[in-house]
């Protein structure tokens, strides 16, 4: 004969209480390995109600954490409650033996909790070499591609996952996770993703952020400021772009196109007014032969065009064109400098 429904389910949310508890534990026991914490994700993706029941037993925990030993037996008896009166006639033996090991279960972890120290975040670190591109999976599910001589750190929890772009530029695809917000940080930019794509890019202290899919918030903060308070935010979609520079008032949103963006994934760079220093220092994390300038004047020139990264010889012939300056060949890089007067006649 059949079990009845209602002992079927019951059995199934005390076993996906124990797999709460026994992931809860092991996310917390020590460091996670990126390999745990893929299985802890897919197991919380597999059905919405293990990702409930592991939000019952946090709150559970937490619970635990603020309250006192004498009143600690009715949290447990919250945690695994006793059936209904009119419901236990329906219950045989084994729908009893699951009950009390549930309530087993809620007292093992409370002292467990009470003993243990906080979680320890998994700690995620990714540099590239000049020229060279990096496709990345990360363990939440979502995926990076950092450009060249680009440095990435991630810190993922059970609850948040926090990404900082120190320098460089990175393209990421994000996994959407109403539980776990993801936030990117560069310079003075925080990017508050929803589930979509989009680019950041960082050099020095100037910051861009521009979306190919879906939208995001960008907040720019004030580290000086009590908290690192926030001191403007904007939400922008596919196609907008936000950029930061130093001694700009505010974020400026322009509309982009985003393919022309992410073109440093195919060697190619594209700038629109952008300062000759901000244009040589993303080549540089392309170029094998760095380039130099010196000149303050030079570095403030604006510059509009493509620049293709298998042609460089060639941008930097028409560069000579274009503005007063001219370039120095030398063994270890090439200086852009400016034209003398009787160079210019």
């Amino acid at each position: 004969m059949e079990k009845p429904i209602l002992e079927t389910e019951a059995n199934d949310d005390h076993r996906r209480r124990a797999q709460a508890v026994e992931w809860w534990l092991k996310m917390r026991a020590g460091q996670p390995s990126p390999e745990d914490i893929a299985a802890w994700l897919d197991w919380h993706a597999g059905d919405p109600r293990n990702a409930e029941a592991f939000e019952s037993v946090r709150e559970f925990a937490g619970r635990v954490r603020a309250t006192d030993p004498a009143a600690l037996g009715g949290l447990i008896a919250e945690f695994s409650p006793p059936m209904h009166p009119a419901r236990s006639r329906w219950l045989g033996w084994p729908m009893r033996v699951g009950i009390a090991a549930a309530t087993i279960i809620a007292v093992f972890v409370a002292y467990q909790l009470l003993a243990m120290p906080p979680a320890k975040p998994s700690r995620l670190k990714f540099q590239t070499p000049v020229a060279i591109n990096r496709d990345i999976a990360l363990p939440d599910g979502s995926s990076v591609v950092l450009g060249g001589q680009s440095e990435l750190n991630a810190t993922f929890t059970p609850s948040a996952r926090s990404i900082e772009l120190s320098d460089g530029e990175a393209y990421f695809k994000v996994r959407h996770d109403g539980r776990r917000p993801c936030y990117v940080h560069a310079g003075k930019l925080t990017v508050r993703d929803v589930g979509t794509a989009f680019d950041v890019s960082k050099v020095g202290e100037r910051v861009a952020v521009t979306v190919a899919q879906g939208r995001v918030q960008v907040t720019e903060t004030d580290p000086e400021a009590q908290g690192g308070s926030a001191t403007n935010t904007v939400d922008i979609g596919a196609g907008q772009q936000v950029l930061y520079s130093p001694g700009a008032a505010g974020l400026r949103v322009a509309r982009v196109d985003p393919a022309g963006a992410l073109g440093w994934r195919e060697q190619r760079l594209e700038f629109v007014n952008a300062p000759l220093s901000f244009v040589v220092a993303n080549i540089n994390r392309y170029a094998q032969r760095p380039l130099q300038v010196h000149d303050p004047a030079i570095g403030r020139l604006t510059f509009t065009g493509t620049v293709d990264l298998h042609s460089l010889d060639r941008w930097l012939a028409a560069l000579q064109t274009i503005f007063p300056v001219r370039v120095e060949y030398g063994a270890d890089g090439d200086a852009i400098v400016p034209q003398t007067a009787s160079q210019r006649r």
